[in-house]
C-alpha cells in the first residue's frame, strides 16, 4: 500500500472514513496521544475505553513516562501500543514505539527515570537517546520536527545535523501530521520526511478525549507487531482531520502548567 494521507475538513465525513476502515478489518492506530500520566485530561483507561469504541489502536506516548501495563486488563493491554515521548535534554521531543512493553518498562526504568530532571524533562542529549533507542526494538519517530523553536527548548530541524549520518539513518519515521499543530509544522515535517528518506506516519497529539482518533494510520495487519513492521517499511495509509484549537492547545495548558509546578517542586512521577 503506497503511502498517502487523506486530510478531512469534515468531521462527518472523517468519522464515516473512520467507519468504513473500521469495518473493512484494517488495523487502525493513533500513533500520538496523552493521558493524565502526562499532559492529558482522560486518564489511560479512559482513553482505550474512547479508542475502542472508534475501533481503534493507540500508541498511549505520554511524555518521559511509561504506561502502567500493569494497571489494565488483558482486553485494554491489546487496544495499547508501547509507547513513549521522551524528551531530550535540548528540548526535542522522540517518540519511540515498542513491539513489548516489558521492554518499554525496561527502558523507561533504566534510562529515562534515572535522567528526569522534572515530569517533562530530562538530562539526555539528543544524539545520547538516539543511541540508546537504536538498540532498542522499537520505531523511532521525529514527532513536531520545528516545534518548539524557543531560547530555551531546540528543536529537530535546528539540531539534526548534530547526529551525522549514522545516527540519523537509526531514524525509523517522520510524523508528518500532527492534529494538533498548523499547517506550516506540518509542511516542514513532510519535507524533512522527504529530505532524509524516512516514511511518514500521522498522529492526533491528542490530550482531550474528543481528540483521539483524529489522525490514524492503517494497513492490513493481524497484530501490533505485524502493524509496526509495516509503518517501518512505509506500508501504511492514513487519514486525518485537524483538532480545534480549545481541545488541541487551551484544554490541555492547565495540566502542561500543573507538570511545570510538580517540577519545581521536585516531583518526578
Amino acid at each position: 500500500m503506497a503511502q498517502r494521507i487523506d486530510i478531512f475538513t469534515d468531521k462527518e465525513r472523517y468519522e464515516r472514513k473512520l467507519s468504513h476502515l473500521v469495518r473493512k478489518g484494517y488495523f487502525l492506530a493513533d500513533l500520538h496521544v496523552h493521558t493524565t500520566r502526562s499532559d492529558g485530561i482522560a486518564s489511560p483507561q479512559k482513553v482505550i475505553a474512547n479508542a475502542a469504541k472508534k475501533g481503534i489502536h493507540v500508541a498511549i506516548s505520554d511524555h518521559n513516562k511509561a504506561v502502567d501495563f500493569g494497571a489494565l486488563t488483558n482486553n485494554e493491554k491489546k487496544r495499547v501500543i508501547p509507547a513513549i515521548e521522551a524528551r531530550t535534554s535540548e528540548g526535542v521531543d522522540i517518540l519511540a514505539f515498542f513491539y513489548k512493553a516489558e521492554e518499554l518498562e525496561k527502558f523507561y526504568r533504566t534510562k529515562i527515570m534515572p535522567r528526569k530532571i522534572t515530569p517533562c524533562e530530562t538530562s539526555i542529549p539528543l544524539k545520547g537517546l538516539i543511541s540508546m533507542l537504536s538498540v532498542e526494538k522499537c520505531l523511532i519517530c521525529i514527532p513536531h520536527c520545528t516545534t518548539p523553536n524557543s531560547v530555551r527548548r531546540k528543536n529537530f530541524v535546528k539540531t539534526y545535523k548534530l547526529l551525522g549520518k549514522d545516527l540519523l539513518k537509526k531514524i525509523n519515521l517522520f510524523e508528518a501530521f500532527n492534529s494538533a499543530s498548523n499547517k506550516t509544522i506540518n509542511h516542514e515535517a513532510v519535507r524533512m520526511a522527504k529530505k532524509l528518506g524516512k516514511p511518514i506516519a500521522v498522529g492526533s497529539d491528542a490530550h482531550t478525549p474528543k481528540a483521539i482518533g483524529n489522525a490514524i494510520n492503517y494497513c492490513k495487519a493481524s497484530s501490533t507487531n505485524e502493524f509496526l513492521n509495516q509503518l517501518a517499511k512505509g506500508k501504511t495509509a492514513m487519514i486525518a482531520i485537524r483538532t480545534p484549537y480549545i481541545q488541541a492547545r487551551v484544554l490541555p495548558l492547565g495540566m502542561f502548567a500543573w507538570m511545570k509546578i510538580k517540577g519545581i517542586l521536585g516531583l518526578k512521577n
